[in-house]
């Protein structure tokens, strides 16, 4: 049975607030439903499903548009984010707290005869134990007491693609 749901989450809310996006209302909106429906949304998770569940969400089109043309300042998104993380941080962790600087690189699998989605080529699974047809992103995570924080994610390319691409080349 789909679940409904009607408000967003306040705690959502003060976050996207107290970090400060730069967004228009609509982007907040939008952003908040994407989230919300992540969060709270059981089994595979579509835009279409998020769009069915949340009561605010708008049409799936709309959703669509602000992914695919809404303008995005990630570098503004990112430091926002870094700093609140870190203003938190200072006044959540007791002194002399040791963390851990986690970095992993995750496959995602696909299947064999997905053709259209960009940039999938072929990466080592270490679970799989071979090479798989898939993305890759490199994400590090900090870790102190009972905090995990992600702290960045990037796609990783291999050498031939990332010249096709016009990324520079990054080995892991």
């Amino acid at each position: 049975m789909p679940t409904t749901i009607v408000d967003y989450n306040e705690e959502i809310i003060n976050f996207f607030e107290n970090v400060n996006y730069e967004m228009s209302k609509p982007q907040f909106n939008h952003l908040a439903t994407m989230i919300e429906g992540t969060i709270n949304i059981d089994g595979k998770i579509s835009i279409s499903k998020i769009a069915e569940n949340i009561l605010k969400a708008k049409d799936t089109s709309c959703i669509y548009r602000f992914f695919s043309k809404s303008p995005w300042n990630d570098e503004l998104l990112n430091h926002n984010r870094l700093d609140y993380l870190q203003y938190h941080l200072e006044h959540q962790l007791q002194p002399n707290t040791v963390g851990f600087l986690v970095i992993d690189d995750t496959v995602n699998l696909k299947d064999i005869r997905t053709q259209s989605m960009e940039c999938l080529d072929f990466h080592h699974s270490h679970i799989e134990g071979k090479t798989c047809w898939s993305h890759c992103v490199v994400t590090s995570n900090f870790v102190a007491g009972l905090y995990s924080i992600p702290m960045h994610f990037k796609p990783y390319y291999r050498e031939e693609n990332a010249q096709n691409l016009v990324y520079p080349f990054k080995a892991k």
